[in-house]
């Protein structure tokens, strides 16, 4: 059955799976993870063995892993397919107003281009930068994290992936900048 949601937001077990009780036990195992990481251990490796000490469900153990990798991370994930949803425009405006507003309207967008229905996304983010003069350029590349890897001295990477940050000679969060200075209610859990 086709997924049919109309907005992003929390799984409906979140506030159970991410209570204030559930905290410390995510706490520490993001801890016992990032020490993993940091001492070479594989990633699928780390996160079995964290993830079962710990009895984390899937979506705890995505949870883990992301902020064990740093950063603010978003929980939603995206595999395969893209889908508008009533947050898509809102977004990209918010992402626009805000470069402008940090004194940047420049930008290059890379998009995954195997994941279905990139190419309307890449057609949103190149209207909304018309309509603003936004000097953006929107490209379809088959990987993009390649491509961020490396970019020269100079270029700022605007990602949360941590494969991509972690070999980045530059990079800023603008998701972390978005959040703090536009979206004064939004659910933040710390794990680090």
């Amino acid at each position: 059955m086709p997924d049919r949601r109309v907005h992003r937001g929390p799984h409906p077990q979140d506030a159970k799976l991410f209570s204030p009780a559930q905290l410390p036990v995510l706490q520490q195992a993001t801890r016992d993870l990032s020490w993993l990481f940091s001492h070479g251990y594989s990633i699928d490796a780390s996160l079995k063995l964290v993830g079962d000490r710990y009895q984390l469900n899937a979506r705890q153990r995505l949870a883990v892993a992301r902020c064990a990798a740093g950063g603010y991370r978003d929980m939603a994930s995206m595999h395969g397919t893209y889908r508008k949803v009533a947050e898509t425009l809102p977004a990209i405006e918010l992402i626009g107003t805000s470069l402008a507003k940090l004194g940047n309207t420049e930008a290059r967008w890379l998009l995954d281009k195997p994941v279905s229905n990139s190419g309307r996304l890449a057609t949103m983010l190149r209207e909304a930068a018309q309509n603003h003069g936004w000097q953006w350029t929107v490209e379809l590349v088959n990987d993009p994290d390649a491509v961020m890897i490396a970019a020269p001295e100079g270029v700022v990477n605007v990602t949360a992936d941590s494969v991509i940050l972690d070999r980045s000679l530059c990079w800023f969060s603008l998701t972390r900048h978005i959040i703090d200075q536009h979206i004064g209610d939004a659910w933040i859990i710390r794990l680090n």
